[in-house]
């Protein structure tokens, strides 16, 4: 079984399993007991004054700053996301 323990969670893929490791998720990602739980919502691709580029991959790029400012206004990062929902609206390979 291929685990990974940070602080907070423990993520596990299942060796029985299909690895996810190359499409960017794990099976299972279990949250330690009285950990802190954090929920942001609605971190879009707009920056701070509500602009929206029409490029996907600046998009995507300011969502991830956007994420990042976010959990650093509640001292966390990147690495203490234990799940990460992702909603694409639109999507054209030609953006």
């Amino acid at each position: 079984m291929n685990k990974i323990n940070t602080q907070a969670f423990q993520i596990i893929n299942p060796e029985v399993l299909y690895h996810p490791k190359s499409n960017g998720y794990s099976h299972i990602a279990v949250v330690k007991p009285n950990m802190r739980i954090i929920h942001l919502a609605g971190q879009g691709g707009e920056n701070k004054n509500g602009e929206l580029s029409p490029f996907f991959d600046q998009q995507v790029q300011q969502v991830f700053y956007n994420i990042q400012q976010a959990l650093a206004s509640v001292q966390a990062t990147l690495s203490d996301i234990a799940v990460l929902r992702v909603l694409i609206v639109d999507h054209d390979a030609q953006k």
